[in-house]
């Protein structure tokens, strides 16, 4: 009998190969990134003190009793503190692209300088259109005669409209 099973924890998962210290059938679990939260639980006690130990968060010379849950409880909160500082860096990096992007001298642009940056972008190209439209004098006598052309085609749709529906009204009557 063993000294984990004298104490009642079986290392072993039900179903599982993997047996202590003999290494028969054992999952590979020495690349960092397999290991998560969602499969934790299914580490037997030896694969747990391998990763532990890989991550030099278990020292050779503990003198304590070792069990699944202390190593277990150990492995979940290693776990925890890697996904939370992964949350923290997206949290940054988002918070990052929301207020904008970095300047030259390494701040970074605000919401409301960024969009006083694009307003005035903005006012400076409509004064730059401006301009060119007032340098050319054909322009205006052309957008007067476009103008004067459009109004004309509006009046004569109205007269033809006015001018149907009178006829229609007409035809009722009789």
């Amino acid at each position: 009998m063993s000294a984990l099973s004298a104490t009642g924890i079986d290392a072993r998962l039900p179903g599982s190969k993997s047996t202590l210290g003999k290494g028969l059938g054992l999952t590979d679990f020495s690349d960092q990134t397999s290991i998560t939260l969602d499969n934790v639980h299914r580490m037997t006690l030896y694969e747990l003190r391998q990763s532990l130990m890989h991550r030099g968060h278990f020292k050779e010379d503990y003198t304590g009793p070792i069990t699944y849950e202390l190593l277990l409880t150990t492995m979940i909160s290693l776990l925890k503190s890697d996904v939370d500082a992964l949350d923290a860096s997206k949290a940054a990096e988002i918070e990052k692209s929301r207020m904008g992007r970095e300047k030259e001298d390494g701040t970074v642009e605000t919401l409301q300088e960024r969009l006083k940056r694009e307003r005035e972008e903005r006012k400076r190209e409509a004064v730059e259109r401006s301009r060119r439209r007032q340098a050319d004098k054909a322009y205006f006598t052309q957008k007067k005669d476009q103008n004067s052309q459009g109004m004309e085609e509006v009046g004569e749709r109205k007269n033809k409209k006015l001018a149907g529906e009178g006829e229609e009204y007409n035809a009722e009557e009789h």
